[in-house]
């Protein structure tokens, strides 16, 4: 626990620091959060407007799929699998984009 490892340090300086960590923890914990529920949003969003460059973009980018699997996969040839891909892209950052503007 942060008591423990105030104690350990032992002094109130320590104690201190042992909150200040456990406030820094919890605020980095909130944000992972929020960045995760942001991705699921807009991956979301993407799977709306295309599931198949959906499923590339996470196949290529969040697995690290080789794209000629990913073509065999999904049975689409390299072209159009490259094609999606950057429709993919483009997509997320002006989501991105988006959010940034509104936030």
């Amino acid at each position: 626990s942060w008591d423990e490892i105030a104690e350990f340090v032992g002094d109130e300086e320590g104690a201190g620091a042992a909150e200040a960590g456990h406030a820094s923890l919890s605020e980095g914990v909130a944000v992972a959060y929020e960045r995760r529920q942001l991705c699921e949003q807009v991956l979301g969003e993407l799977e709306a407007y295309s599931p198949k460059a959906a499923r590339i973009f996470v196949l290529r980018e969040l697995e690290g799929e080789d794209t000629r699997a990913i073509c065999r996969r999904l049975q689409v040839s390299s072209a159009n699998c490259y094609v999606l891909l950057h429709r993919a892209r483009q997509f997320l950052h002006q989501r991105f984009d988006a959010f940034a503007a509104a936030a």
